[in-house]
């Protein structure tokens, strides 16, 4: 079946380099592909018929696929596009082609991941049930009967027959013959070898179950890197069509008064279709990030489509102006953004290594997609920061656009809060300051407020953040910020990590991955007299700290006193 997915996207692909060919050619092309699509339509069909009562899981899915080709009128707007290329209509046959191609790209990722579903529920199942053998066997080993061992050895010898060749086969196994030969030596009354027997038939279980787990936990791995590979692309497809949206939208901005109205509104009415279907991509990739095992993606994503609903209804009601315009460039900005995020969270070293949860302690293990999540709130909040400074700078700052910023900074809040109620005490009490900063830009915005001090406000989040994803991407730990858990000693070569530091940090903060401090002496305010008597070139060091935005976070409000004071002497 892949197969023929593959020749309908080639053909579509081929068909795509119109000007390369004459339009009968291509004409006959689309043709053949659409002729393809329905051999394929038919071919579902008759497989479901013949998988429905011995395989109905695969059949169900094979279902789904076909469903999702009719819902979406795959073979019609093939047909479509056909008879827009034989008219010559080159540039609408290549959008219906492109709308093809991603129903087409959706149905292959649907059917690619049926078999890895299928395998990642037979797998739970049978951590299921050898956990269940795991309890029942120690439960024998007390009741010390040869009737009781003969019970978890039949239901063992049933679960061995449905699982040939899965991980923890031997193991498994190996606790039958355990347990047929603490069944036999119970009957004879020989307890000592028996309780050896079944000691060991608990070890192999446990060996088993621990196979299976680490099995289970690569294939959950590995549906998430798929779902982030989709959204990644997902993303950069949007990206590219709002760009293009916010380049007509100007256009059509700048000819408004140039043409006549029926033709402005008629352009304006395309962009706010073409925005729809942003919108409609946007629902797909919302869909794949809940699937990548992310806290923040899907609230982004969600915080996202709701801009570019926005977006929709300003163009809707015939506005092209700078309004809609500044909402499409922080669209594009935070597209950009999010694909980097995930592009940065797929690489190898931000992927927590098979087993590194398991060696902490439960109250000691971070969120399992801590490095992703921290990446995802910072592209969110580099973008509302920007968006933040392009209000400040109009004239006239629309109360609803304030109202969006806000709303969008209160996901912020949410999503960190959320990072911090499912991590452990050490790292919640990192996150705590850096929520409090967006909770407080948050409350400004909701005031209406775009000034300097909401974006100082920013800056802290992004400050703090910065930092955490920086401890979670040092070469020398598990991927958390925390030293790694083997116990291998580690080569030393010239600039490798040795523990300490190949440059200076941005900024000093307590590590989120060790026990909480103790209690700290609060700082009070500084004498009203403090005002050191410094040399002008550090004096100079202050004032570009505060330009930058670069200020220890401890001594922060000591140093803006410190400026305050100088001011008032006209220094």
């Amino acid at each position: 079946m892949r197969w023929l997915l593959t020749a309908c996207a080639l053909a579509l692909l081929a068909a795509g380099g119109a000007h390369a060919q004459d339009a009968a050619a291509l004409a006959a092309q689309q043709g053949r592909a659409e002729l393809r699509m329905a051999e394929l339509e038919q071919h579902l069909l008759g497989l479901v018929g013949r998988l429905e009562n011995d395989e109905p899981a695969q059949a169900a899915r094979l279902a789904e696929a076909l469903a999702l080709s009719r819902d979406r009128f795959i073979v019609e707007t093939m047909a479509e596009a056909r008879r827009l290329l034989a008219r010559g209509r080159l540039d609408e046959s290549a959008r219906l082609q492109e709308q093809v191609a991603g129903d087409l790209a959706a149905m292959a990722a649907l059917l690619a991941a049926s078999d890895t579903a299928a395998e990642l529920r037979r797998l739970t199942e049978l951590e299921a049930a050898l956990a269940d053998l795991l309890a029942r066997q120690a439960a024998a080993a007390a009741a010390g009967t040869a009737a009781a061992q003969a019970d978890v050895r039949t239901r063992a010898e049933g679960v061995q027959a449905q699982a040939p060749g899965r991980p923890g086969a031997a193991h498994l196994a190996a606790a039958v013959a355990h347990m047929l030969h603490a069944e036999r030596t119970l009957g004879s009354g020989q307890g000592a070898p028996a309780g050896e027997a079944q000691a060991e038939a608990e070890h192999s279980l446990a060996d088993a179950l621990t196979a299976v787990r680490a099995a289970v936990a690569a294939l959950r791995a590995q549906e998430r890197a798929a779902a982030r590979a989709r959204l990644a692309g997902l993303l950069e497809a949007m990206e590219a069509e709002q760009e293009s949206i916010l380049a007509d939208t100007r256009a059509v901005a700048e000819a408004l008064s140039a043409v006549p109205v029926r033709s402005a509104q008629l352009a304006v009415a395309r962009l706010a279709e073409r925005q729809q279907a942003v919108a409609d991509q946007a629902a797909e990739a919302l869909s794949a990030a809940r699937e990548t095992g992310s806290t923040a993606l899907p609230a982004a994503l969600a915080g996202l489509r709701a801009d570019i609903g926005r977006a929709r209804d300003r163009l809707q009601a015939g506005n092209a102006g700078v309004d809609v315009q500044a909402l499409q460039e922080g669209i594009v900005a935070e597209l950009r953004a999010l694909r980097e995020a995930v592009r940065k969270a797929e690489s190898p070293a931000a992927q927590v290594q098979p087993g590194e949860q398991e060696r902490r302690s439960p109250s000691e293990r971070p969120p399992p997609d801590l490095h992703g999540d921290l990446l995802v709130l910072r592209a969110v909040q580099t973008a509302l920061q920007a968006r933040t400074a392009r209000l400040d700078a109009q004239t006239a700052r629309p109360a609803e656009a304030v109202r969006a910023v806000a709303e969008r900074q209160s996901g912020v809040v949410a999503g960190l809060t959320a990072l911090g109620d499912s991590a452990p005490p050490s790292f919640a009490h990192a996150l705590a300051p850096i929520a409090q900063a967006a909770v407080e830009a948050r409350d400004a915005l909701e005031r209406g407020l775009t000034g300097a001090g909401v974006r100082e406000a920013q800056g802290r989040v992004l400050d703090g953040l910065d930092a955490l994803i920086a401890a979670a991407e040092q070469p020398d730990t598990d991927g958390t910020g925390a030293p790694g858990g083997s116990d291998e000693p580690r080569a030393t070569q010239p600039g490798a990590a040795t523990g300490a530091p190949q440059r200076a940090a941005d900024e000093s903060m307590l590590s989120p991955f060790g026990p909480p401090p103790g209690l700290l002496a609060p700082e009070g305010p500084a004498a009203a007299d403090w005002l050191p008597e410094l040399p002008e070139a550090e004096r100079r060091r202050i004032s570009d700290a505060f330009a930058t935005g670069r200020l220890p976070a401890r001594y922060r409000e000591l140093l803006r006193d410190y400026s305050r004071r100088l001011a008032g002497q006209g220094e």
